[in-house]
């Protein structure tokens, strides 16, 4: 096998996609069916004392732990404990939740199928989420369309107290994590974790598109032990996992869970959104080059991590990292990598290193925009979309499709978006401003938004990790929610101080002083109005 070139091949994508990503620590490790093959450790575990990632440091892992999830569970199932074609309530009967069709069932919360929505995470246990469930309706037909649900593997983790009497720590350590040998993994993050875990970092203003020259700081600390994903583990245990898959459930010393069992697991119970890839329990696949493909990403505050196998060809990557960034093309290119040395195949290419100041449609949106405050000119050169402001030349940087980031203060809240018409860019929208590009004549309706709509307007805060803050604008007649990152959501209203996202979710505001809001409830997490911008 070929693995001083995969090494050479690997570690210079890995140095580009850190650099390019922005990524302190990184460990990845690659394994075939028998043992771990190579790991490797990048940067730090934590950028303030600059201490070195080594193979032992461990990560949060996120939303891979679901499928220890599901191994726990269909362990059960095979002991006849658990029917997943039941309804939760038979294991939970104070369970409920908000539909008008059949009953949710365990099955439909392994598979994503429920039609919960993608609610927020408000606490870091479970209890809470669950029990808010009441307040909000399944926006789909259980079994109909696949709805990633946090919460539903929050109640799978409360399925399975309720059944074993254990807590979900401890049946995930003495039925997989033990007789798989992971020594370096802890089955719930607890303040003992902490001592072995990567610092996780997140960018430094946590309310704003991020900028790389603004650097990053670290993410807040919190235990949590919730079953959609509360694992942590060192870059070699999650190797012997992923092992353990490739194996099809059997592990050094036997079965960790049968072939029944692991071929629901890998199931395509639901075609996943944008088609191309399915869900089944607590597993993805999809077929790439007649080869079916096994695995799960996961985050964490701070923490990303990728897991991925080749079932036909009996080889997998691991890649952890201490920051939000997209670890898909290190483990797509390992994971080809490696199947091409172990069946004498040429080797792929490299993936391109993205670059977001390069513009490939910069001409696209070149000309003078103008608002009812102040205008901007935008000019095309070299693949690269230039602002005029204030005397000042700035690169704008892609983040989306017609959406970019403009390295200025004064606009460092919002993405700087654009509208079209007939593939023409006629129209630049920042936050709650409007300019219309001077090159198209157009005529824009003059449809207002409800004088009671300002009521809602403004900053809110809540301290979860995951979504600290969010801000809701009025531009042009319509309503938006703007996250962090800078992607919108328009609202749309359902009822009194209701909104519906276009995903399906809602927003509920309340609590009305002095005219205006002071919180809001979005899904089932709350949040506070600040006098912050």
């Amino acid at each position: 096998m070929q693995f001083a070139s995969i090494r050479e091949r690997l570690q210079a994508v890995i140095a580009e996609q850190m650099k390019a990503e922005n990524i302190p620590g990184l460990a990845l490790a690659l394994t075939d069916r028998t043992q771990t093959l190579w790991v490797t450790t990048h940067g730090y575990a934590d950028l303030a004392t600059k201490k070195p990632v080594a193979e032992d440091t461990r990560f949060a892992i996120g939303s891979i732990g679901k499928s220890f999830t599901s191994i726990a569970l269909l362990q059960e199932h095979e002991a006849g404990r658990l029917d997943l074609d039941q309804p939760v309530t038979r294991y939970l009967p104070w369970f409920k939740v908000g539909s008008h069709y059949e009953p949710i069932t365990i099955h439909h919360l392994l598979s994503h199928t429920s039609g919960l929505r993608s609610a927020l995470d408000f606490a870091t246990s479970d209890w809470p989420h669950v029990f808010a469930l009441r307040e909000i309706e399944v926006v789909a037909t259980p079994g109909e369309r696949f709805c990633y649900s946090n919460d539903g593997y929050k109640t799978l983790g409360l399925v399975q107290r309720a059944i074993t009497g254990r807590s979900y720590a401890e049946v995930v350590r003495s039925r997989i994590l033990e007789p798989l040998g992971m020594h370096h993994g802890d089955p719930a993050i607890t303040n003992k974790t902490r001592k072995h875990l990567a610092v996780g970092h997140v960018p430094f203003y946590d309310d704003r598109p991020s900028r790389r020259d603004e650097g990053l700081v670290a993410a807040n600390w919190f235990e949590t032990d919730t079953a959609d994903g509360c694992l942590a583990c060192s870059v070699g245990d999650l190797a012997i996992y992923l092992r353990m898959l490739l194996n099809r459930g059997r592990g050094p010393h036997g079965p960790i869970l049968s072939e029944a069992s692991f071929a629901k697991m890998s199931s395509r119970v639901i075609e996943g959104n944008g088609g191309d890839w399915w869900y089944g329990y607590g597993l993805s696949t999809e077929v790439e080059d007649a080869h079916t493909i096994i695995g799960h990403n996961g985050g964490m505050p701070g923490f990303v991590s990728a897991m991925t196998g080749d079932m036909r060809a009996g080889i997998g990557v691991v890649v952890l990292a201490n920051a939000v960034a997209d670890l898909d093309p290190i483990a797509e290119y390992a994971r080809r990598l490696l199947r091409a040395a172990v069946s004498d195949g040429s080797f792929p290419e490299a993936p391109r290193i993205s670059d977001q100041t390069v513009v490939e449609n910069a001409s696209d949106y070149e000309g003078t925009y103008v608002g009812d405050a102040d205008s901007f000119e935008l000019r095309a050169k070299d693949q690269q979309l230039l602002m005029q402001w204030i005397g000042e030349k700035l690169i704008l940087e892609q983040r989306g499709s017609d959406a970019f980031l403009v390295p200025h203060d004064d606009f460092a809240l919002f993405l700087l978006r654009f509208e079209r018409q007939a593939e023409k860019v006629i129209a630049a929208s920042y936050g709650a401003a409007f300019y219309v590009n001077a090159h198209h004549k157009q005529t824009w309706s003059t449809s207002t938004a409800p004088d009671s709509w300002s009521t809602y307007v403004g900053h809110y805060r809540s301290f979860t990790p995951w979504l600290s803050n969010f801000r809701v604008i009025v531009r042009r007649g319509s309503m938006f929610l703007v996250f962090p990152a800078g992607w919108e959501a328009q609202l749309t209203p359902v009822g009194d101080a209701r909104f519906r996202l276009e995903d399906g979710d809602e927003i509920r505001f309340g609590s009305i002083v002095d005219g205006l809001a002071i919180e809001a409830t979005l899904v089932t997490a709350k949040y506070y109005r600040v006098h912050t911008p």
